[in-house]
């Protein structure tokens, strides 16, 4: 038999406190977030494992990011997967509006000051279109990674925003904010309704009743 709960990591979501208390800490610790419009990037690494983790930092214009948020009023922040030790290499130029926040524990937390969300192949969007936010996927080796390491439903087809497969065009969908929420909120639909507070407590007490 199976019982529908909801999920540990997700308690944060509907707790006002600890979403109060981790914006605290936030913009404590990154003051440049403060009314700004806040774009993460958080991809997943590419490699085999830990070991040999990485990502292609030249797939990256920070120019042109430099540019997106001096026109917008916006930061990019950098979340890259635990795996990846290596900090992004960001040049003194752009260091006023794009900054790396890897070091920080926990992506949920960022979440709730988060506007757009840019990712790849993680399973980042999952916890993040919950709060019915946009996500764009930047997948620039999409048919190589889906052959080599796999993923769980096709990507162009089932992604819960649009799919951009060059930097360029994941340049024009955030200028033009063309997001295919639609996509997101149709996810959250689907996924939303099983958002239940102290999910471990319950299932606990349900295995000790």
């Amino acid at each position: 038999a199976f019982k529908v709960a909801g999920s540990p990591r997700l308690d944060g979501f509907l707790d006002e406190n600890k979403i109060s208390g981790a914006r605290e800490r936030i913009l404590e610790r990154y003051p440049f977030m403060d009314g700004k419009h806040v774009v993460m990037f958080a991809p997943t690494y590419r490699g085999s494992d830990e070991r040999d983790a990485y990502y292609d930092e030249t797939r990256l214009d920070l120019k042109k990011w430099a540019e997106y948020c001096r026109e917008t009023g916006s930061v990019i922040i950098i979340k890259m997967h635990p795996f990846i030790e290596k900090k992004v290499d960001i040049p003194e130029e752009y260091s006023d509006v794009i900054f790396d926040v890897s070091d920080y524990p926990d992506i949920n937390e960022l979440y709730y000051l988060t506007d757009i969300l840019i990712t790849d192949y993680s399973s980042d969007y999952c916890e993040f279109a919950l709060l019915r936010k946009p996500i764009l996927f930047y997948g620039y080796d999409l048919d190589t990674y889906q052959l080599l390491r796999g993923v769980h439903q096709d990507i162009r087809e089932n992604a819960p925003g649009k799919v951009c497969e060059t930097f360029d065009e994941l340049c024009e969908a955030l200028r033009n904010k063309d997001y295919e929420i639609e996509k997101t909120e149709a996810f959250a639909d689907e996924y939303g309704p099983v958002l239940e507070q102290k999910a471990a407590a319950q299932i606990v007490g349900d295995i000790l009743k």
